[in-house]
């Protein structure tokens, strides 16, 4: 299908390959649209920053965790505390 597809667009005039596109556009900006408010709260400015501050809050807890003075040691120490918790 792929192939079938290439071949199309190789051997499209200028004008259908612009209508495939702005038709993918507007597929994709109608998707955008339901997908939005179908998950309004997830877009909530306040509802974001506060995702923001919990994942800011990890990494600064990791990275105290584990200080940067020697990266590849850092990340050999946060690969085994990553095995340990599995566990």
């Amino acid at each position: 299908m792929r192939s079938s597809l290439l071949s199309n667009l190789l051997h499209a005039t200028h004008s259908q390959v612009y209508q495939s596109f702005s038709y993918i556009s507007k597929t994709l900006k109608k998707f955008e649209a339901s997908f939005k408010n179908r998950y309004k709260l997830f877009f909530d400015p306040k509802v974001l920053g506060f995702l923001h501050i919990i994942n800011s809050y990890k990494i600064k807890k990791l990275t105290n965790r584990f200080p940067l003075k020697n990266k590849q040691k850092s990340l050999e120490n946060l690969h085994k505390s990553l095995q340990s918790n599995k566990k």
